[in-house]
């Protein structure tokens, strides 16, 4: 990383760190719910099958959902650790809705990963993104839309400063996860937009593998646009 990009960051955390209220160590209140939060941390540590700990995630998120919708309506930059830990467990728990909520907050204020994680926050969500929208649903999961799966796009998309950027490897993949759940519409507009989608995974990652996706999906919107004109 460019050694400029790197203090950039870090004065970026750096400010965002400061905003953490200093009353939430006296706040007894949170202390009892940051309480909760290392029983139920420790609780799961416990549980040997990530599965299971998916499992127990989906219904431990609303208990904190409360304070979280809290810290994201004061609309400023707040570096949460009850929040942060949220976005990571929505994800788990396949919480789509949540995910969104807090991936948005985070990257509108450059709120920083918990501190044991090593990838940034953009590559993050499309990582993330490329699981849930893979994912084809089970008994405990459900599957996320396509319109969910493009909100998901959308929040990526938003992200302007190049420094931010998500990774290329990660993006791409993301996008070729996407471009198959929206081909599944397979109307001539939701096969457009997903064929953007394997052009530009194309474009940031050559070996990303969407060259036979595009052949194939060019020739459905040309034989369905012949179709459409013909009638």
């Amino acid at each position: 990383m460019p050694h400029r990009i790197k203090k950039m960051r870090e004065a970026i955390a750096a400010r965002n760190s400061a905003a953490v209220a200093e009353t939430q160590s006296i706040n007894p209140v949170l202390a009892d719910l940051e309480s909760q939060l290392r029983a139920d941390i420790a609780e799961m540590k416990s549980m040997e099958s990530m599965q299971h700990r998916a499992f127990a995630k989906k219904y431990k998120v609303p208990k904190y959902w409360h304070h979280v919708s809290g810290i994201i309506s004061q609309d400023q930059a707040i570096n949460d650790n009850i929040t942060r830990l949220m976005l990571v467990w929505s994800f788990d728990a396949m919480l789509i809705d949540e995910f969104l909520q807090i991936a948005k907050y985070m990257l509108k204020f450059n709120i920083p990963m918990p501190a044991d994680f090593n990838t940034s926050l953009s590559s993050f969500i499309t990582d993330s993104g490329r699981v849930m929208t893979a994912f084809e649903g089970n008994e405990q999961f459900k599957a996320i839309t396509a319109t969910q799966a493009e909100s998901i796009y959308e929040l990526i998309a938003s992200i302007t400063e190049p420094e931010r950027q998500p990774n290329d490897q990660s993006y791409a993949k993301f996008l070729k996860e996407l471009g198959k759940k929206v081909e599944d519409l397979e109307s001539i507009s939701a096969l457009k937009r997903a064929k953007g989608y394997y052009e530009k995974a194309l474009q940031l990652d050559e070996k990303v593998g969407v060259k036979q996706d595009l052949t194939r999906i060019t020739k459905k919107i040309e034989e369905l646009e012949t179709a459409s004109n013909s009638n």
